[in-house]
């Protein structure tokens, strides 16, 4: 198999400053002859992540990850050592060069190093059509493919540099033209209907699934293209719907990207908030008129990983959806998954028939900073929007909006927060703030009696039929069946983390049963007597590992204590109830949740290294 030469490597060492590299993706601030930052592969307060431009290395004193450029992207970006070779010598304009041939064949690539080929290829084959149709738009036939594409571009108001900087594209009229391309590579049919850029015809035939589209590619934070939106052209049939997107594939999973991170990362961090919109067009379009710090979700409503993902670049985010009821109700369904983020929530309010795009392009710079200016926390938003489209609510109207809004600040880890935010409330609505807590106190009262607290009925020993069971269900099958990750999940503490009774005592009685004799047929039946027990612990034993089975477990075992957690804090805020404030056990249990709360917002971003 082709490798890349050792040359190509000391290149990109020699030409690529570590300190620069990494400032792109957290703030480094001088230390002597180093620079020193925030490590990004864990939660911590005080910086103890290191950086040595002179020896070219990297190191936190905290986790302990350390290494150089290539490292770096690979833990940062999860990319494999020839993703990170190859996307590294993009950065310092270096060729990569392998040692036979001029790289791997189709059959030498992984599935996944496939697939960015194929995006990468299709990115290209998107840019090179729209750059043919702008150039020779004037001389063609209306009828010809990609004609009136620069006309619709300049009438959306949207210039070269911001063409390119999005890499925006054209897929042209006509069923196979991306086929035919991608057909030179000699790739198969099974991998080219992976990338979900084809589609089988009933006539057992590919066709390109974008044709006679405005093509808006979605970077992943490595800069590689991994999925597209298109944009149907005039021209078009009636019943072509205005916008397809990519469905999702290995590379591809909508729900944990936002289009335009990519180019606004920085941007956002600058500004030190996010503007999270609804549309392409609204990115591009903010994008040109220098607001580079806006983001949209893929076409669907804001996702909880989303809200995770943007966690990592800022704490503050402004929703600026459109003026309809659709926009409204997306920007309050949108603001509890950020509020659950620990992210802080503001809302900036369009008029009525505007989306961000074209109230740019139809208005003045300085309209568009007096919106922004005028934007309100969420919970007054909420408040004036209730009061403007109920002006005469009745007291049970009255009433379940409020509850709705507690249900919000409950969503809030911050005890502190949440006091402050029901003193602000208690001033919107006239309502009291003693009452306010009461009914606040009494929705987590609840949430956590009905059919009992979680941990007690888990230690029921019911049998773990449920979903939140399956992380401590999934791990103990990888148990049986990865040799190789035995040592990785006996070191994790798990039982201290599997609140159900049942599967605990399972993970225990085989940790204990393969240090002895090991596991196999004749020890686990003589161990496990029951006859459905036997059936499933014989039939995971002898099942082969699979690729993902390490990464799964860390998302399980990040699940389970994420849960065990959530059930410790329902137990705390119960006694916490009982208490006098003030008292010196309500300061304690005070503190507790807080430290809980904190774990738990570690985990659930994926900063947590224990």
């Amino acid at each position: 198999m082709p490798y890349i030469e050792p040359e190509v490597i000391e290149q990109i060492r020699e030409q690529l400053d570590v300190g620069q590299l990494i400032s792109r993706y957290l703030e480094l601030k001088r230390s002597g002859a180093n620079l020193k930052g925030r490590c990004p592969f864990h939660e911590e307060k005080t910086p103890s992540f290191m950086v040595s431009p002179e020896k070219r290395i990297f190191k936190c004193f905290g986790c302990g990850a350390s290494g150089d450029v290539f490292s770096f992207i690979m833990q940062y970006e999860g990319m494999s050592y020839p993703e990170a070779v190859e996307f590294l010598a993009g950065q310092a304009g270096v060729a990569v060069r392998y040692q036979r041939g001029d790289g791997p064949s189709p059959e030498q690539r992984g599935e996944k190093e496939q697939l960015r080929h194929l995006y990468a290829l299709a990115g290209r084959f998107y840019r090179e059509q729209i750059l043919q149709a702008m150039q020779v738009e004037q001389k063609t036939d209306p009828e010809q493919s990609g004609a009136g594409v620069a006309a619709y571009v300049r009438a959306r108001g949207i210039d070269d540099a911001t063409l390119a900087d999005f890499q925006v594209g054209l897929a042209p009229t006509g069923w196979d033209n991306l086929l035919q391309r991608v057909r030179q590579e000699k790739y198969s049919e099974q991998v080219l209907l992976k990338t979900m850029l084809f589609a089988r015809s009933q006539h057992d035939t590919l066709y390109d699934v974008f044709r006679n589209r405005l093509m808006f590619p979605l970077l992943n934070l490595s800069g590689k293209i991994i999925a597209f939106g298109g944009r149907v052209l005039p021209g078009a049939d009636e019943d072509a719907p205005k916008y397809i997107n990519s469905a999702e594939h290995p590379l591809y999973h909508k729900s944990r990207e936002l289009y335009g991170l990519y180019q606004n990362r920085g941007g956002i961090r600058k500004a030190g908030y996010a503007l999270m919109v609804e549309g392409y067009m609204d990115v591009i379009a903010l994008y040109q008129f220098d607001l580079r710090n806006t983001v949209a979700s893929m076409g669907t409503a804001l996702t909880r990983e989303q809200a995770f993902l943007l966690k990592r670049y800022t704490d503050r985010v402004t929703l600026l959806y459109d003026a309809d009821v659709a926009g409204s109700d997306a920007a309050a369904r949108g603001a509890d998954l950020l509020l659950t983020a620990g992210l802080e929530v503001t809302v900036a309010q369009l008029p009525a028939g505007e989306d961000p795009d074209s109230f740019i392009r139809n208005r003045s710079e300085d309209d568009f900073e007096k919106l922004l200016q005028g934007k309100q926390d969420i919970f007054a938003w909420r408040l004036e929007r209730f009061n403007r489209e109920i002006p005469d609510a009745t007291p049970r109207q009255f009433s379940a909006f409020v509850q709705s809004l507690l249900k919000t600040v409950a969503l809030i880890e911050d005890l502190f927060e949440q006091q402050q935010i029901l003193q602000r409330l208690a001033r919107f609505s006239g309502v009291e703030a003693e009452v306010l807590k009461e009914q606040l106190r009494k929705m987590f009262r609840s949430a956590t009696t009905q059919g009992k607290p979680a941990a007690e009925i888990d230690g029921a020993g019911a049998t773990p039929t449920g979903h939140e069971h399956q992380p401590a269900k999934r791990i103990l099958e990888m148990y049986l069946s990865n040799p190789e990750l035995r040592v990785e999940i006996e070191q994790a503490d798990l039982l201290r983390w599997i609140l159900h009774s049942g599967l605990r005592e399972a993970l225990q009685k085989l940790i204990e049963l393969n240090g002895a004799k090991g596991l196999n047929d004749d020890t686990l039946r003589a161990v496990f007597q029951e006859p459905k027990a036997q059936l499933f612990l014989l039939e995971h034993l002898h099942r082969n590992p699979l690729p993902r089975d390490r990464q799964e477990f860390q998302d399980h075992l990040r699940a389970l204590q994420e849960r065990f957690i959530q059930a410790e804090v329902k137990k705390l805020r119960l006694r916490l109830d009982k208490e006098q404030n003030g008292s010196e056990t309500n300061n304690e249990l005070l503190q507790r949740i807080q430290e809980l709360e904190q774990q738990r917002r570690q985990l659930a971003s994926g900063n947590s290294s224990s």
